[in-house]
């Protein structure tokens, strides 16, 4: 409840467009027209908000949250799970428990541990500089609640973050390493001069403009090959360490969310603990499987980098946008392509729609 009360709503339209404004395709994600078919309201937040949301409930119930450490071993038997922690001093220390929920990143030590065959995340050929900006300038010029610009191997988005302010991020296709030690005010220079030289609407240069310097940060974005499995006896991976996954379907902090509620869920009805552990893995794991290879797939046409393919990509999501809402009517011309993400009930099992075929070797 504080989450949903904290971040933002996303109660107006949004729409992908082409860097000149036209408009390719418009997502009502939390329209009237959801709310009428039982949808849930659509929702946004930045990420240091949600960690301090969580943090502060865990401090409420008693939780102790270690910081500055970092794993670096794990064992099991039959009846616990130890985990080695090192912190910056090169101190170590052991904690013991009855098993454990491995949440410890795209790099998770833990998944190299139990699961040593599994690939190394991947580079996927673009970056994201990321920042907020002030609602107020976003009022201002009267923008869409949310919105994503194309252009040729790079995009401009932005979205409210309900904490009185405007998420920002622009993505470009590059090499890993371009611009990895550059200050935040030189990256904010970067961010204006890309939205300038690549001829953005002069509101998205404004957007820009505004970025706070203190919260701009570059992340190289990668993907995790999906695993086959996410328990490994008293052991469960979660989050980034069982699905990392770029973030073109905004769903790397939600998936993590909504695993961890499942989880809570099986444990409770499982009559054991593997038993719990295997349902949680059985209901969940073709789930986060798709969402992952979709947010990928995705990125790789968002990016588009050659003129053919990026009108294929505009001229596919004019397509889909015409068809799917009609412009004055509360009713889906066809099946919402996004129904299968955000309808998705927690309490529905196994989930309808969509198949888990993605998985490895299927």
């Amino acid at each position: 409840e504080k989450v949903f009360d904290t971040a933002g709503p996303l109660d107006d339209d949004g729409a992908f467009k082409t860097i000149d404004e036209k408009a390719l395709f418009a997502s009502k994600l939390s329209t009237k027209i959801e709310s009428r078919r039982g949808n849930p309201e659509g929702r946004s937040i930045v990420r240091g908000n949600l960690q301090q949301i969580l943090y502060n409930r865990c401090v409420e119930v008693g939780i102790k949250v270690h910081f500055g450490m970092k794993v670096v071993d794990v064992e099991q038997d039959a009846d616990r799970v130890t985990v080695t922690a090192e912190a910056y001093d090169r101190e170590k220390r052991s904690f013991t428990a009855d098993f454990l929920v491995a949440s410890d990143g795209i790099w998770s030590r833990v998944r190299q541990v139990f699961f040593p065959d599994v690939p190394a995340p991947v580079y996927q050929g673009y970056q994201m500089i990321i920042s907020r900006a002030p609602t107020d300038k976003f009022d201002q010029m009267e923008m869409d609640c949310w919105g994503e610009l194309w252009g040729k191997a790079h995009r401009f988005g932005f979205f409210r973050c309900g904490d009185g302010g405007t998420g920002i991020y622009y993505a470009r296709t590059c090499e890993e390493d371009l611009d990895k030690d550059k200050t935040q005010k030189e990256l904010k220079q970067i961010l204006i001069d890309a939205a300038t030289e690549n001829r953005y609407d002069e509101k998205v240069v404004k957007l820009a403009k505004a970025a706070e310097i203190s919260r701009l940060y570059r992340f190289p974005i990668r993907h995790l090959q999906p695993l086959r499995n996410h328990v490994c006896g008293r052991v469960v991976l979660l989050s980034d360490a069982a699905n990392a996954m770029p973030p073109n379907l905004g769903q790397g902090g939600g998936m993590a969310l909504e695993s961890a509620s499942i989880l809570s869920q099986c444990l409770l009805i499982g009559e054991t603990l593997s038993k719990g552990l295997e349902k949680y893995e059985t209901r969940h794991i073709g789930r986060t499987s798709i969402v992952a290879n979709e947010s990928k797939t995705n990125g790789d046409l968002f990016q588009a980098s050659n003129a053919f393919t990026v009108l294929l990509r505009n001229s596919l999501f004019s397509y889909l946008g015409k068809q799917t809402y009609k412009e004055g009517v509360d009713e889906l011309e066809i099946p919402d392509p996004f129904a299968y993400l955000f309808s998705y009930r927690l309490l529905s099992w196994p989930h309808p729609g969509k198949r888990s075929s993605c998985l490895p070797g299927d």
